[in-house]
């Protein structure tokens, strides 16, 4: 099962999630605009969820099983978008313009009782190590940058250390970087598609095309 962005037709997007089974080919509509999905839980069973890109005040988590619809976590008078779960669910990294300019932030979830900010100098589209231990997040100048997260009763950042540069693609820097499993490499979507019309494409069997390569 694939969820992500219904497009309409190409044309001026509606933003809501679907559902589509690889087997069957069908798609069912999960949650009509302006839902967006952001991440997973670890255990596949919800989705985080704002509203459309660059006006995002709301954030929810969809269930995929049982419940349905998607249920309000945190209402904001700022913008907040790029919610990441943490690898336990305890916690969220995401981006919000609360200091007056879009910044990285931890924070627990789903209370966001305690927080931290994480960037300094602006950061968007940040995704956590796989042990939890570290952030990576793109900087406002597009380099790629990485900070210790401890996390328990309280949380400690450390000061973020620059990486390197993400090439720029015309959209928002950083949009399209991700870490492999081993978190030793990064992948990095190169080159200008922003006049393509945007589709979701499933690659079956990937890893075993690169190892002929």
């Amino acid at each position: 099962m694939v969820a992500g962005l219904a497009a309409d037709g190409g044309q001026s997007p509606r933003w809501g999630i679907s559902e589509f089974t690889v087997a069957s080919g069908k798609t069912r509509i999960l949650a009509p605009a302006p839902a967006f999905a952001n991440d997973w839980s670890s255990d596949g069973g919800s989705l985080l969820c704002t509203d459309a890109p660059g006006n995002a005040h709301r954030l929810s988590v969809l269930p995929l099983t049982g419940e349905t619809g998607p249920r309000t976590i945190r209402d904001t008078v700022y913008r907040q978008h790029d919610f990441r779960f943490s690898p336990d669910g305890q916690w969220v990294a995401y981006s919000s313009d609360e200091s007056g300019r879009y910044e990285i932030s931890v924070a627990r979830f789903p209370s966001f009782g305690e927080k931290r900010q994480v960037s300094s100098g602006g950061g968007g589209a940040s995704f956590w190590r796989k042990d939890g231990r570290e952030i990576f997040y793109v900087a406002a100048d597009g380099t790629l940058m990485s900070a210790e997260i401890k996390t328990g009763s309280r949380i400690e950042v450390g000061i973020p250390k620059p990486l390197f540069q993400i090439p720029s693609r015309g959209a928002e820097p950083g949009a399209d970087v991700a870490a492999t499993g081993d978190d030793k490499r990064f992948l990095v979507l190169e080159g200008d598609q922003s006049n393509q019309e945007a589709q979701i494409m499933v690659v079956l069997n990937w890893a075993a095309e690169l190892k002929q390569q």
